[in-house]
């Protein structure tokens, strides 16, 4: 006896599977012609922002959206049409698109023919490792090119997790990888004492830091935000991670040295900042007051520090805006630049809010320490 219940579930869960998959391909054509409209205006080089503001995306998420969809729709429509009958989703459609991206388009063809017919029977790190074959045997040379520039491109970064943790990632070559995560292995199956608690994951994690840091942690840069009332306790924020637990920020501040205390009221010497400021260019202790509020550049879905973002005035220097807390905010140079386009707009009705309008005429807002967008539609 089969279980029709479950039968019936999940091929409905493949039917919505293939509407999500029409409704991507879609998507892809749509943002190929948003491409196309700004080719050649002046527009054309913040159009990934103002896809970006409208679908509240990151900034990075709307620049890979819109390079699939150029390259699928142009290079790949064989791709296309899979995703179009629902044969594929985005995920193994973007990777089709990543393999044969550095391909000439006869040999990307070649490639997406001979992988299409089984793409849909298959996981996607299966098709990925189908692909790399055929693009290996297809353009060997090229393999070999495309190593070496991609080694060029080693690096490392940290993203933020919930809870007070954090990813650290390397991008380097395969092989080093590899040798570094054998030797990360065998120096945690060494650091085994007699009552160690820890799993074998949290030893690997533990001689990894060792290796690089132990428990030094002097340049770490470490935020105390000051309430200003005895009523409130402090906050003690890790710079681009947020706030800490009371245990995690005693162990740090127990180790760092680069403490920034800041109050969430601006003061000089105890009194309010200079609100009359006329002076384009703020004092120190304004610009800090000001990056630690808003802690990264005011455009939505920019992530990028404040302290390596420009400090703005909302309303122009030279159009009577103060030099005031009111007045400031961060943008990285690229939002900068964008702001001063015809089109868009900028206000900041309270400090630390941002109100932005793009040339479709959304109203984007930005509110205090939040990059959560709240877009309005043109009425």
């Amino acid at each position: 006896m089969f279980d029709t219940t479950m039968a019936r579930l999940l091929d409905a869960l493949a039917d919505t599977e293939r509407v999500k998959a029409r409704a991507e391909a879609e998507q892809m054509r749509i943002l190929t012609e948003i491409r196309q409209l700004r080719g050649g205006t002046h527009l054309e080089e913040f159009t990934t922002d103002e896809v970006a503001a409208h679908m509240r995306w990151s900034t990075r998420t709307a620049q890979n959206r819109i390079d699939d969809a150029m390259s699928i729709v142009t290079r790949l429509p064989g791709t296309l049409a899979a995703l179009e009958r629902g044969a594929i989703d985005r995920i193994k459609a973007a990777a089709i698109n990543d393999v044969t991206a550095k391909l000439s388009v006869e040999h990307a063809g070649v490639v997406e023919t001979q992988v299409l017919e089984k793409a849909p029977e298959v996981v996607v790190s299966t098709l990925r490792g189908h692909l790399r074959k055929h693009v290996a045997v297809i353009d060997p040379d090229g393999a070999q090119r495309r190593h070496r520039e991609r080694a060029q491109g080693r690096k490392v970064w940290v993203v933020a997790e919930e809870d007070g943790m954090a990813t650290i990632s390397c991008y380097t070559t395969a092989a080093a990888a590899e040798a570094c995560y054998r030797r990360i292995m065998e120096l945690a199956r060494n650091a085994t004492t007699e009552g160690d608690q820890r799993t074998e994951p949290q030893r690997q994690a533990d001689v990894f830091q060792d290796a690089l840091c132990g428990t030094d942690f002097e340049h770490v840069q470490v935020v105390l935000t000051l309430t200003g009332s005895t009523d409130e306790p402090s906050v003690v924020e890790l710079d681009g991670h947020g706030p800490l637990t009371p245990d995690a920020a005693t162990d740090l501040l127990t180790h760092a040295t680069v403490i920034h205390k800041v109050p969430t009221t601006p003061t000089k010497n105890n009194k309010p900042l200079n609100r009359k400021a006329r002076c384009y260019r703020p004092p120190p202790d304004l610009v800090e007051h000001v990056r630690s509020r808003d802690k990264t550049c005011r455009f939505p879905g920019c992530h990028r520090k404040a302290e390596r973002c420009d400090l703005d005035h909302t309303t122009p220097f030279h159009q009577h805006g103060d030099t005031v807390p009111e007045n400031l905010g961060p943008l990285c140079r690229h939002h900068h630049r964008l702001k001063q386009q015809q089109g868009w707009t900028l206000l900041q009705p309270k400090p630390g809010m941002f109100l932005w309008q793009t040339p479709t005429g959304t109203t984007i807002t930005i509110e205090p320490d939040n990059h959560a967008p709240n877009p309005r539609r043109r009425q």
